[in-house]
Order: C-alpha cells, then structure tokens, then sequence
C-alpha cells in the first residue's frame, strides 16, 4: 500500500475523490478477483477518480497475472486470500462482511464508470437496499444492453446497505454461487424484506475481454463466443441450477434460468433428472419437481418454436412478393 503523500505526486490523471470528499459519502468497494484483464490498472483509476473509496477490498481466488501487484499502486487497498472458497459468491459474502461504511460498492475488475455514476447511484441509496444501473458492454464499440427489460438481476455494478446486505447473506455456503450470485443476492435481499431496484440514469461499462491467466476461457469472436471447456462448462451450468433451486423461491423468470441450465447440462451430459429430485428433498427446496419437468418440456417447446419462426423469417427475404 503506497502513502497518501506518494499517491498525491503522481501523474495528474491519477485523483483520488476520497481526498476531497466528505467522510459521510465514502464507501468501501469490494472486488473478488480471480486474475484481471489489460486495462485493469486503467480500472482502478477510473475507480478512485469517481468514488470516494474508503477501502478497496479486494478478495484474492487465485491471481496469477499481475492483478495484486497492480494493487499495491493504489492507496487503502486490502487483500483477503479466497483461494480456498469454490465459487466467486463465497468471496463476495466474505468481502461484504469486511464492509465498515454504511453503505458499499461491489464491482467486477473488468468495469469502469462514468463520471457522474456515483453522484447517481448515492442519491438512490435510501430507496433501495441492493441496487444496479444499466449497462453498457465494450468491445470495440459500446452498445447498451436490455437488461432493463429483464426481472433478474445482473452483476457488474450494485450498491448497497450494508446492514441489509449482512442480513440477507447469512445462510449462503461456499457452493453453488457462481455465474448467478447476482439473481440470488438480489432474490435474498427481497425475500428478507429488503427493497431491489434498477437505476436508469446511469450505467456502466462492462469490458468482454480476454483475461491474463489461464483458467478462463478466452474469446474466440468478435460474437462474444468463448472458446469451450467442457469441464468449465459441466461445473458452471452445474453451480447454476443448483444455485437457484437452493437459495431463491420459485418465480417464472428463476425457473426459466434453471431451465436453461439443465438444459446446457443434459447438452454436456451432466445432468439426470434424479439428480434434481435428490437435491430439492436435500435441500428443503420451496421448488417443485413436477412444476420443474413440466416448465422444462415448455422451455424446449417455445424454443423449438422461436428458432423455426426466426428460420422461417430469413429465408424469406429470399422470395419476392408479387
């Protein structure tokens, strides 16, 4: 960690809100990582010019790159080693319980913000507990998302009451958070009466690129397809409707996602249905088994359907109407 006099000297491009901020409005950030990208230093300083940032807490699930020594140019930065936990939503659940401010950010290591987003996102601090803005990826261009259009919830930038938070985590377990930690957060703080939302003012920019390290897979196009790893896959899709079926309660969007999952899952065959009637019972699940096989015969059904439709919609731009 560098001294507030050293950070204070460096180039001009480099400012710290903290420093001129009033103590009331900083807030502590949370990052769990599991090595970083190329612009990851651009990153923090993007972050530290636009949040007062108490401290940034980093959660460390095994960095290979130079994510840690990127770190150690920023000022009030923590590291807590998670390499031991299996999935990201067990490094969040640690990071927000090292939260000491009222009120705290969570971002992903890929996202930078604009100027005005704290400004935005602080005014809306008492009227939800756990809320996001919209989204905007980059690639080689920027385009928004629908997410908005969409009930569930989605990871990159929250914003959150800490006494809330630490309420609505208590009961999660280092297993099946991965790749849906942001609907089953969102559904937690819900569930314990806690208020959810969405801020449309605001936004921010979510990188799709590849990382420095190994283990994730990289991007093969400009499609955004990444290249497969199926024991990747089998352990993703896994954790996901295991996941939803564990921790949330049954709303259609949520069973679609878990849908979804068993079908990827069936896809890579890593899925048989005694499997789910073995967990719901072991787990106490609020879910159904019979709702679920029956949603999940639905699910194929309006797919099928959709991709004939959209078959039937290119080919013909092929004839001329007379």
């Amino acid at each position: 960690m560098i001294s507030y006099a050293t950070w204070k000297n460096r180039e001009k491009y480099m400012k710290d809100r903290f420093l001129n901020e009033k103590t009331d409005r900083c807030v502590d950030v949370i990052i769990p990582t599991l090595n970083t990208n190329k612009f990851w230093k651009e990153n923090l300083t993007n972050i530290y010019s636009n949040i007062p940032v108490n401290r940034l807490l980093i959660g460390d699930g095994g960095c290979t790159d130079d994510t840690l020594d990127v770190c150690k140019e920023f000022p009030r930065v923590e590291v807590f080693d998670h390499k031991s936990f299996k999935s990201q939503g067990k490094s969040i659940v640690e990071l927000i319980n090292q939260v000491q401010t009222n009120y705290f950010i969570y971002l992903h290591s890929d996202v930078q913000l604009p100027e005005d987003w704290f400004d935005l996102m602080f005014e809306n601090r008492l009227k939800y507990d756990w809320f996001e803005c919209h989204r905007k990826f980059v690639i080689d261009y920027e385009f928004f998302t629908e997410q908005y259009k969409h009930a569930r919830a989605y990871s990159g930038s929250q914003f959150g009451n800490s006494i809330e938070l630490k309420k609505a985590i208590q009961d999660i377990d280092d297993d099946y958070l991965q790749r849906n930690e942001d609907i089953i957060i969102a559904e937690l703080v819900k569930n314990q009466g806690g208020k959810y939302g969405k801020v449309m003012d605001t936004y921010h920019l979510h990188q799709l690129t590849n990382k420095k390290g190994e283990l994730e897979p990289k991007i093969a196009s400009v499609s955004i397809k990444k290249n497969s790893d199926k024991n990747w896959e089998k352990k993703i899709w896994d954790m996901q409707w295991r996941g939803l079926v564990k921790y949330t309660s049954p709303k259609s969007y949520l069973i679609e996602n878990i849908c979804l999952s068993i079908l990827q899952s069936r896809k890579l065959n890593n899925f048989k249905w005694k499997d789910l009637r073995s967990f719901l019972r072991e787990t106490g699940s609020q879910y159904s088994y019979l709702t679920i096989r029956v949603q999940y015969k639905k699910f194929i059904w309006m797919n099928i359907l959709k991709g004939v439709a959209k078959t039937l919609a290119k080919n013909s731009r092929h004839f001329d109407i007379q």
